[in-house]
């Protein structure tokens, strides 16, 4: 097996595994159809690393599986390169640039702009502070973070760190982001568990502004995140399948946004779902049994 079809194998399973049609993980990753085809059939040459790290993100793929991913990718791009001329006075090395480690922004972030506002005021207050925001699964924490770290990316010079923290383990997160820190980086925690069982990452950060998602309500200073207003849920709605299907439906596509809890994860989810399904009416997919049952 080649190295890319060694990533098409890892992107087509991880797909499978979740459910997702082509077309759906497309849209979660801002990807064109065909270029999610291109990976997985092998026909793309070389995949892009930004493409990988929105798949990867999408997918909500594990640390380990991130790795996988990334390695693949990085032995096909090695079999590409051309074999270098011998020269009497090889150029130096390149310079490595600042860490840029966050996932993509969402395209179809919508709404939160009062908590944008306080996010981005605080990230870029100066000195080292641990910024909590909390909620339940399926708020919209980490796409709120994501999208106020990029607002303010560039006041951090030295760049910015990501870990993703779900299952994940604190002290091999703890020693990658030691090995990466360099100055004063900016650094997204995202679903962190409990705040006493960080105690030795946050020590060792405790000089960095720190921006946490988790579920966990006892972080200091906790900022809770609740649902979306009704019109912010509809908004979203329609900017996933379309302002012209939800248009032709309003009470249904509000019924839906309802029965989602006006949660930007379920609603996300449901829209993903109805890419599948584009035939279906709004009204269809709401009295549809097993559909609203997963909302």
């Amino acid at each position: 097996m080649s190295d890319v079809d060694d990533v098409a194998a890892l992107l087509m399973r991880a797909r499978r595994a979740r459910r997702l049609s082509q077309e759906a993980l497309a849209h979660a990753a801002s990807l064109s159809v065909r270029a999610v085809r291109d990976l997985e059939s092998g026909r793309a040459r070389v995949p892009q690393r930004r493409s990988l790290t929105a798949l990867a993100h999408a997918l909500d793929l594990s640390d380990g599986a991130r790795r996988r991913l990334a390695e693949a990718a990085d032995r096909a791009r090695r079999e590409r390169l051309p074999t270098p001329p011998v020269s009497p006075s090889p150029p130096p090395p390149a310079q490595a640039g600042p860490p840029a480690q966050l996932p993509p922004s969402p395209p179809d972030f919508t709404g939160r702009a009062e908590h944008l506002t306080a996010l981005t005021a605080a990230l870029t207050a100066g000195g080292g502070a641990v910024i909590a925001v909390t909620g339940p699964p399926g708020i919209g924490k980490s796409a709120l973070a994501v999208r106020a770290a990029h607002l303010v990316r560039h006041r951090f010079p030295d760049g910015a760190l990501y870990a993703r923290l779900h299952a994940a383990d604190p002290a091999a997160v703890t020693g990658r982001l030691r090995r990466d820190l360099a100055g004063r980086p900016l650094v997204l925690l995202d679903d962190a568990p409990a705040p006493a069982s960080m105690r030795a990452l946050l020590a060792a950060l405790r000089t960095h502004m720190v921006l946490v998602t988790s579920r966990d309500p006892r972080w200091p200073g906790a900022r809770p995140l609740g649902a979306l207003p009704a019109g912010e849920a509809l908004a979203l709605l329609a900017r996933a399948v379309g302002a012209e299907r939800v248009a032709a439906e309003p009470e249904e596509a509000a019924a839906l946004v309802a029965a989602a809890g006006h949660a930007p994860g379920t609603i996300r989810s449901l829209a993903a779902r109805l890419a599948r399904r584009p035939g279906w009416s709004l009204a269809a997919a709401g009295h549809y049994e097993p559909f609203s049952r997963r909302v």
